[in-house]
């Protein structure tokens, strides 16, 4: 795959070969590695050296190895009832693209090296990023074929662990600059098959544990809460636990369940 001779010195927002639509940021199996890197640059973006560097992860990627990946999960990537579940991380350029837009919001693209723990990794394109960018990055979830896979293809250190209320994150053997989870889904089953979602007092827990033993300071916390079903269906983000990490000096998004913690020092997260 060779794109950079097409994007050059030119604007980023004109690409030679067209990009499909719609971007809904669901994966398309026919698709080529270069359309999908396209369309990656066109969503994502925002300068030259971003676009690069993504045209680079795909040709280190390679266009065999991408639609192996992709044979491998085909029955997943076929199956009309599953329009956006997990099978959409395949599409290894959009997401890493999607990390690249985060990881430029918490300075990680340019500045020292840094430690990052990643909580509920997904398929771990945030750790390419952050490895890509000088920095070290551990990610940590449970088992899932579809992510332990784009991990593999990604090279990045992926462990499975299940996060669960209450209980205390393992030891790395090192402490973290940073620390993310994004989309978190740490919720519980319940006897009735329904969720029970975490609380404001799972939450402090979680906080408290990682600026405990996690943590080295000055330090940054950023998550993106996960919608919640209700009774009627609908999805909505819990906002009173919002208003509590707001409430601990986090910055907030009460729209897309953004939170962003910045910590000069240890500190104490009271339910």
């Amino acid at each position: 795959m060779h794109l950079l001779p097409l994007i050059g010195a030119a604007p980023v927002a004109t690409p030679t070969i067209p990009v499909p639509a719609p971007d809904d940021g669901l994966p398309r199996p026919t698709w080529d590695l270069a359309r999908s890197t396209l369309r990656a640059i066109n969503r994502y973006a925002t300068d030259i050296s971003e676009a690069r560097y993504l045209i680079r992860l795909a040709e280190q990627i390679g266009d065999r190895t991408y639609t192996e990946l992709q044979a491998r999960h085909k029955l997943i990537l076929d199956n009309p009832r599953r329009v956006d579940g997990n099978q959409k991380y395949l599409d290894i350029p959009y997401w890493t693209a999607h990390k690249l837009s985060i990881a430029r919001r918490l300075q990680l693209l340019s500045g020292p090296p840094r430690a990052l723990l990643d909580l509920g990794t997904g398929a771990a394109h945030i750790l390419r990023v952050a490895v890509d960018h000088g920095h070290t990055a551990i990610g940590i979830d449970i088992e899932d074929p579809i992510y332990a896979d784009v991990a593999r293809v990604l090279g990045v250190d992926r462990r499975v662990h299940r996060i669960d209320r209450h209980v205390k994150l393992p030891n790395f053997g090192q402490k973290f600059d940073v620390v993310t989870s994004m989309w978190i889904k740490y919720d519980d089953m319940t006897s009735g098959n329904t969720l029970k979602y975490w609380d404001i007092a799972d939450w402090a827990f979680q906080l408290n544990d990682i600026v405990e033993n996690q943590l080295k300071f000055p330090a940054r916390i950023y998550f993106a809460l996960n919608a919640q079903r209700r009774a009627d269906g609908q999805y909505t983000l819990d906002q009173a636990v919002l208003a509590w990490f707001q409430g601990h000096g986090a910055s907030i998004d009460t729209r897309t369940g953004e939170v962003e913690l910045r910590l000069d020092a240890p500190r104490t997260f009271k339910p």
